[in-house]
C-alpha cells in the first residue's frame, strides 16, 4: 500500500452487464426515489 486513505466502503458498484437486464433501470430508479434522507451532509 502506498500511503492510501481509508474512506470506508464504497457507496455502490455496478457491472456494465447489469444495464442489459430488462427492468434494471426502472428498479434502480424506483429504489433511489424511495430513499428518504434526514439531516445534514458533511
Amino acid at each position: 500500500m502506498v500511503n492510501e486513505e481509508n474512506w470506508g466502503p464504497r457507496p455502490s458498484r455496478m457491472l456494465k452487464c447489469w444495464k442489459n437486464i430488462p427492468g434494471y433501470h426502472h428498479f434502480v430508479r424506483d429504489k433511489w426515489n424511495a430513499l428518504q434522507i434526514d439531516g445534514w451532509g458533511g
